[in-house]
């Protein structure tokens, strides 16, 4: 234990045992370090035992100015250097008392020795023994306990709620009853004392009072609150409840009292409720009576009278009701209730009267209705009948045949066959029965009739049955039985021998009534007992005996079996000798053995049966007129002639039924070959679909391959589903050419498409790489692939993209598929990847949310990355506007997909480009104005943006080629400006926009219509326009490659719109295959032209820079040649020792560098020699031996073979056409020259100094002047004010001898030749 601080005060230690306290330098058991000199330790009782230290193994004071004194506190087994026990130090003072501690009694017992160390300044006082507590005790005060283990008095303890300190002051006891007490209270107090409280529940040890509250009292006696009495009330705290004044009164445990209520009445203290028959209104003083018309009171304490209801009265006391008595009412709220008028009655309690009843139907009254008695009636008995009413007695049923049961209103009859039942004495008839055997009854009468003589009749007949013609009675079986054959009866025989025999020549069947005399027509047939039919062209009139009486027709007469005259043949019929009968005339057709008439589907024409007319029918046999179709459809007709039913009637081909009773012509799209079309089931031609088969629009599908016709319900092809058959169904996925496949094929189909990819990438990159042993070479072709294999890839994307911007084009099958194969390069990946199979739900919305986000972000990223590392800034920006030149056309197809929608004819509204949006859907609005935004951000914003990076720097793409390929700012826009001449360099904005409109543009016109087809091919030719106008591009090649790529486009509208409209041959016929191979092969030789080149032809005329081309032809020695050329000009000409010119360098390739040296002029008198200084960028010198480093290896040793040696060997240059001039650009020596245009023959050349003669105009020598080189001389006399003619033989500069160059003098006004033509593209 440690004491340190710098406090003051006392601090006292009881009963405490330090024990092995160890492992310090000082006071195992307790050290006193740095308190203050008014500070007071004091140990009391403790025990120091096993502790170790360094110093003051068991108590250690150092530096400390507190005083210690150690009280009946023992020590052992304590250990340390010094001090085992105690050690005090630096002006410490320890005190060891001998007696017990302060306010304790007794001795405390001495122990062992003290080991101590005191140090010089300090104090060790008392006693050097240790004591332990022995007899010491402490007696604690009273309230106060003793505090054992600390050895002191505890503070004064408090007794709880309810209790006080006992008399001994040493513990607490329960206050009494009616007592209480607060916590640490010493006494209990008694509730008594305040008026309203109670002691708690009314037991004894209570911690507080109870409050009597209001309505109650305190009963100090019970000491409980107890509830006051009525009359008498509390507001609480109270020991006694207060009475209620006269004329109030109220409840038990009242707060107050209130005047007496409703229905009582003040008595005195208190209030009475009324009596029964009285009541009381509020504030009335004595109850008044219930006297009015019907009024009671039926109970104590009412504040208002009750009215008798209806069927009641008040009893004479007023104090209850009573019913009326029968005969008598009341409608309620009267005094007495009424009598009931004549005819009425009423039951006991009734509110009204009701009229006297009558007797029902089957009843009779028994006796009359009273007032207080209703009428009583009896049943009929059976026999008796009656309607009811007031009579007196039933009728008896006494009619012909009369009966009845009980209860009945009417007599019936007895019917047919039946009589009356008689019962008892009265004769009664009370019910029916039948008549007996041979006895009958035709109903209505008491009694049976008994059966004639002969006649018979079973039980229940309504007659007797006579025997009738033909028949007799036998009495046996008590029938009629038919007579025998041969036999008649007239009227019935009473016995077999009443049937008469038939006469001679008679005979009669069983049952006969008489014999049968055969009539006209028929003869008598004696084995079959009968009349038989005539013979066919037979006749009897009167009937014949046997067959011979039936007499044959004569010649040309005619009868039909049972015939009893001959006649003539009918209408329509003639006779035929051969077989006796009348036949039909020709074309006439029998329908019965004397009719022939015309046939169905046949009119009588004169004499003769005709077809019915097409557009006509007739359904039944007859000579009746054609119908015509029209009356049951309009405009039909039938498909032959001789229809038969008005459903022959069809609409003609080029027509349908429209299903309103008249053909319609048929719309584009649907069959006009097929006869008898109805709505319902017109034909549609392949390419074209309809909303349904009630539907008249027909439309073009956008793909014609994916709608297949017919007049099924589905109009398209496999895969395919929804408008225009554009959707397609699950598992299925759009293939480049916008046909569906299923997925299956197309994600085997994807994977070549990016094995090219890879090889076309593959093959770039190894190009760029490539290292070669010309580099300059080298860099020349890559130069010449990169900007001609743009051209190509522009015109490409175009002609790929044509079949999705162009749905519908008309184009040969074969180049279809090629297309299909070339759509990798729109570069749109949703095709690429099959997106319909792995993510079908994708719409097109989605979809140019996924792509246009996208394209900004990989745009941004390189952008950003180029401006962080400085040394890709240039390559990282090039990158990033070379991606949106590939992606461009393809994003804006995308963006403006989102605008065109197409109506239907079913009402709804959808998306052209995806037929699964609708466009009448409520977030319409969102992606309009998501596609209005791109707009601005791609086609509008990025042709802006090469638009202003181009303008912005175009006074340095004005410069020379050499000049801005070396300029570093504008190195990261080289893919804009590098393939064009400096003089178009803005030509990649017209480019672009050429692209956007051949792609986003032009699908936004009607997919497939004639207009998109017009539109499309009207942009090509004002591009090939403008193309052949300016040929921007620097090299020649370029021009003629974009020339050749955008006529090729022209070629495919022209072929496409030739198909579309004239429909002279199908997509795959022969005529259109030889077109497709042909268009596929122009192409083709326009890949080769590029290539071939690009990598196989050198440098020649058709180079194209800032400069004069110059170029080592032959190398040959003309030295023949050369003498004749000196001979004729007489020393003149042009020589070359050293000249100067800004050329293209032949053997590094670099434009605008220069040759430098000086020219000469010598001749007729004239000799001037003009020295120019070389130009600031890269110079050739001469001698000529220094072309040697810039040749070939070839090349250089065919030169020294010609020339080493051979110092005056001439060479042969050409002059080419090499592009626009820069800015004019001179120094203080000098000026530059270069070509601008112009061939060989004939051609001009534009040179910003004529380096031969000064200018006319005072200023520097020859701007603007020009050099004319031709076939033969034309020099003028007199040069021009602003330009001269320098002419100079062709073949007089192909052979200038090597040295100073011998130059005509300069041309006069007479010779000038006029203007220059403008020459035709090289």
């Amino acid at each position: 234990m440690a004491i340190e601080g710098t406090g003051s005060g006392t601090i006292r230690i009881s009963g405490i045992h330090f024990k092995d306290g160890g492992g310090v330098s000082m006071g195992g058991g307790m050290r006193i370090l740095s308190t203050p000199s008014s500070a007071l330790v004091s140990l009391e009782g403790c025990k120091l035992s096993s502790n170790q230290a360094g110093n003051g193994g068991a108590i250690y004071a150092y530096n400390s100015g507190a005083t210690v004194n150690l009280y009946s506190t023992s020590f052992d087994g304590n250990t340390a250097n010094n001090g085992d026990d105690i050690y005090v130090s630096s002006i410490a003072s320890v005190t060891v008392h001998s007696t017990c501690p302060p306010d304790w009694s007794g001795t405390p017992a001495a122990g062992s020795d003290l080991d101590t160390y005191v140090s010089s300044n300090s104090i060790l006082s008392g006693t050097t023994k240790s004591f332990d507590i022995g007899t010491c005790s402490l007696s604690c005060p009273a309230g106060r306990s003793l505090r054992l283990h600390f050895m002191q008095c505890g503070k004064v303890f408090k007794c709880p709620a309810g209790q006080k300190m006992n008399d001994a002051g040493d513990g607490c006891e329960v206050c009494p009853n009616g007592k209480f007490s607060n916590p640490g209270s010493t006494s209990c107090s008694s509730c008594d004392e305040t008026p309203g409280y109670v002691s708690l529940s009314g037991e004894s040890g209570a911690a507080a009072c109870e409050y009597c509250g209001p309505g109650f009292y305190a009963d100090q006696a019970s000491h409980t609150c107890k509830e006051c009495e009525i009359d008498s009330y509390s507001v609480g705290g109270v020991n006694e409840c207060t009475s209620c004044p006269s004329g109030t009164d109220n409840a038990v445990a009242s707060t107050s009292c209130s005047p007496c209520s409703p229905g009582t009445i003040p008595t005195g203290t208190s209030c009475d409720q009324c009596e029964k028959g009285k009541y009381g209104e509020f504030g009335a003083t004595s109850c008044a009576p219930c006297d009015g018309d019907g009024q009671y009171a039926d109970g104590l304490g009412l504040a208002a009278c009750k009215t008798a209801p209806a069927g009641e009265k008040p009893t004479s006391d007023r104090q209850g009701v009573e019913s009326c008595h029968a005969g008598k009412y009341s409608t309620g709220g009267n005094d007495e209730c009424s009598e009931c008028g004549s005819g009425e009655t009423s039951d006991a309690g009734a509110a009204g009267c009701r009229t006297c009843a009558t007797c029902g139907l089957g009843k009779f009254q028994i006796a009359e209705c009273t007032a207080d008695a209703e009428t009583q009636c009896g049943d009929c008995i059976a026999g008796k009948a009656s309607m009811g009413g007031a009579v007196s007695d039933c009728n008896f049923c006494d009619g012909p045949g009369e009966y009845s049961e009980p209860m009945a209103r009417v007599c019936k009859t007895a019917p047919a066959g039946y009589k009356p039942t008689v019962t008892g004495d009265d004769g009664l008839k009370a019910g029916i029965e039948m008549c007996l055997k041979n006895t009958f009854s035709i109903g209505a009468a008491d009694d049976c009739t008994n059966c004639a003589e002969g006649g018979h009749s079973n039980p229940g007949e309504s007659s007797c049955d006579q025997c009738l013609t033909g028949k007799y009675y036998d009495e046996p079986t008590n029938s009629c039985q038919l007579c025998p054959k041969n036999t008649f009866s007239i009227s019935g025989a009473t016995d077999i021998n009443g049937c008469e025999d038939c006469p001679a020549g008679g005979h009669s069947q069983p049952g006969s009534g008489y014999c049968d005399q055969c009539l006209t027509g028929k003869y008598y047939d004696e084995p079959t007992n009968s009349c038989q039919l005539c013979p066919k062209n037979t006749f009897s009139i009167t009937g014949a005996t046997d067959s011979n009486g039936c007499t044959p027709c004569a010649t040309g007469e005619y009868s039909l079996e049972g015939s009893g005259y001959c006649q003539t043949c009918p209408q329509h019929m003639e006779y035929d000798e051969t077989t006796a009968n009348c036949v039909c005339l020709a074309s006439f057709t029998r329908v019965d053995d004397i009719t022939c008439t015309c046939k169905a589907g046949e009119t009588l024409m004169g004499t003769t049966c005709e077809l019915c007319e097409k557009a006509k029918w007739k359904a039944e046999d007859g000579v009746t007129s054609c119908s015509l179709c029209s009356s049951t459809l309009e405009d039909s007709i039938t498909e032959d002639f001789g229809s038969t039913s008005a459903k022959d009637c069809k609409c003609p081909k080029g027509t349908y039924d429209d299903g309103k009773g008249k053909c319609e012509v048929v719309k584009d799209g649907m069959d006009d070959t097929a006869f008898g079309m109805c709505l319902e089931n017109v034909t549609i031609d392949p390419g074209f679909w309809r909303v349904n088969s009630d539907s008249t629009d027909v439309r073009e599908c956008h793909v014609s391959e994916a709608c297949t016709g017919g007049n099924s319900t589905s109009y398209c092809r496999e895969g395919h589903t929804g408008p225009y058959c554009d959707l397609c169904v699950n598992g299925w996925t759009k293939d480049p050419l916008m046909l569906c496949k299923s997925c299956e094929n197309s994600i085997v189909d994807v994977i070549p498409w990016w094995m090219l990819v890879a090889a076309v990438v593959g093959s770039l990159i190894y190009i760029s790489k490539k290292k070669s042993r010309n580099p300059e070479e080298h860099r020349k072709k890559v130069k010449r692939f990169k900007n001609g294999g743009k051209i190509i890839f522009a015109g490409a994307q175009i002609t790929a993209s044509l079949p999705s911007v162009i749905p519908t084009i008309d184009l040969p099958n074969n180049v279809k598929e090629t297309l299909k194969a070339a759509s990798i390069l729109n570069i749109d990946v949703f095709n690429m990847v099959s997106v319909g199979c792995w993510a079908a739900s994708i719409n097109y919305y989605e979809k140019a949310l996924l792509m246009t986000p996208t394209i900004i972000a990989i745009c941004g990223v390189l952008i950003l990355a180029g401006r962080l590392v400085k040394k890709y800034r240039s390559r990282c920006f090039t990158s990033a506007i070379a991606i949106m030149y590939l992606v461009l056309p393809t994003v804006t197809t995308k963006i403006f997909g989102l605008f065109p929608c197409d109506e239907l004819d079913d009402g709804s509204e959808m998306l052209r480009k995806d037929y699964t949006i609708s466009c009448q859907d409520g977030d319409r609005d969102f992606w309009e104005a998501y596609g209005w935004l791109m707009v601005g951000v791609f086609p509008v914003g990025v042709i802006s943006m090469y638009g202003f990076l181009l303008w912005s720097k175009r006074a340095k793409l004005k410069k020379p080629v050499e000049q801005r390929l070396e300029d570093e700012e504008i190195t990261p826009l080289l893919f804009l400006w590098e393939p064009y001449k400096p003089v178009f360099w803005y030509w990649e904005v017209i480019e672009t926009g050429r692209r956007l409109m051949m792609t986003g543009v032009l699908s936004t016109i009607e997919p497939g219509s004639f207009s998109q087809l017009v539109a499309g091919l009207m942009m090509n030719i004002l591009y090939f326009g403008l193309l052949c106008l300016a040929c921007p591009y620097n090299d020649n090649r370029d021009n003629s490659i974009a020339v050749l790529s955008t006529l090729q486009i022209i070629v495919i509208f022209i072929a496409s719109m030739l198909m579309h409209v004239s429909k002279l041959f199908s997509e795959d016929s022969y005529d259109a295959e030889v077109m497709g191979v042909l268009l596929i092969v122009s192409q083709a030789i326009i890949i080769v032209l590029f290539l071939a080149w690009t990598f196989y032809q050198k440098d020649n005329m058709s180079t194209s820079s800032n400069g004069m081309a110059i170029k080592n032809l032959s190398g040959r020695k003309k030295k023949k040649e050369e003498k004749k050329s000196d001979e004729e000009e007489g020393g003149g000409g042009v020589s070359m020792k050293s000249s100067v010119f800004e050329a293209t360098n032949p053997m590094s390739g670099k434009g605008g560098e220069q040759i430098s040296g000086s020219f000469r002029q010598e001749g007729k008198g004239v000799k001037e020699e003009i020295n120019l200084a070389p130009a600031k960028k890269s110079t050739w010198l001469g001698p000529m031996e220094r072309i040697k480093k810039y040749m070939s290896e070839r090349q250089r040793r065919s030169y020294e073979q010609q020339y080493d040696k051979k110092p005056k060997a001439k060479l042969d240059f050409s002059l080419s056409d090499v592009g626009e001039p820069p800015p004019p650009r001179r120094d203080k020596d000098g000026v530059e020259m270069k070509v601008i245009s112009g061939g060989w023959d004939g051609s001009l050349l534009s040179m910003k100094a004529n380096p031969l003669q000064e200018g006319r105009d005072g200023g520097r020598p020859g701007e603007g002047e020009t050099i004319k080189l031709a076939n033969k001389k034309n020099i003028s006399k007199e040069p021009p004010k602003r330009k001269s003619i320098f002419a100079i033989p062709k073949d007089k500069l192909e052979e200038a001898p090597i040295g100073p160059p011998k130059i005509p003098p300069p041309p006069t006004a007479e010779d000038d030749i006029g203007p220059p033509p403008f020459p035709p593209p090289s």
